[in-house]
């Protein structure tokens, strides 16, 4: 995934922002929306460790700490 398809914090809604603060962990979609890319994508960004995510069963959880980080709103 190149820096030019991810998304900065301060382009977030309010309600993504939110979301991104409040959890520990987020699903792909949500992930997807955040990063202004397709769910395929984000699953293949997690395939590649470019995205921090753990998978408990047959579903797949995005980590927030590194997310933020990855957007520069872990300040």
């Amino acid at each position: 995934m190149s820096a030019a398809n991810i998304s900065t914090a301060e382009g977030l809604t309010p309600k993504l922002r939110e979301i991104l603060n409040e959890n520990l962990t987020i699903d792909v979609k949500t992930t997807a929306a955040i990063l202004g890319i397709g769910s395929n994508q984000a699953y293949q960004a997690i395939q590649r460790k470019e995205i921090d995510a753990i998978r408990l069963g047959g579903r797949w959880l995005v980590l927030t700490t590194p997310l933020k980080k990855l957007l520069g709103a872990d300040h």
